[in-house]
C-alpha cells in the first residue's frame, strides 16, 4: 500500500515452537512490553542493516579508479623503521 510515498509490505512468518522460543523469551526479558510482532520486526531490520553493512562499496570516477588500481599495483612503499622493527621481533611465546 502506498501512502504518502511510503510502502507498507506484510510479511508472514511460521515458525516451529523451537524456532519461536527466543522471540517468547525476548519478550518476556523486554522492558518495553513489545508485541511479538514488534520483536520479529526489529529482528528483521537489524539483521538486514547487518548485511547491508557488511558490504563495502567503494565507488570511484573512472580517472579515480585507475589511480586506485595503480597505487595497489605499485606495492608497498618503504616501510618506516619502526614497524619494520616490529615485524621482525619474536612473539612473546616464541622467546
Amino acid at each position: 500500500m502506498l501512502e504518502g510515498g511510503r510502502i507498507d509490505v506484510d510479511i508472514h512468518v511460521l515458525l516451529r515452537q523451537a524456532a519461536a522460543s527466543p522471540i517468547y523469551d525476548a519478550r518476556i526479558l523486554d522492558e518495553k512490553n513489545m508485541a511479538d510482532q514488534e520483536i520479529m520486526r526489529q529482528a528483521a531490520i537489524n539483521e538486514a542493516q547487518t548485511a547491508i553493512l557488511q558490504e563495502s562499496v567503494i565507488r570511484l570516477s573512472p580517472d579515480a579508479f585507475k589511480s586506485f588500481v595503480a597505487a595497489v599495483e605499485a606495492g608497498p612503499s618503504t616501510a618506516s623503521p619502526k614497524i619494520t622493527e616490529r615485524l621482525q621481533r619474536k612473539a612473546p611465546w616464541e622467546k
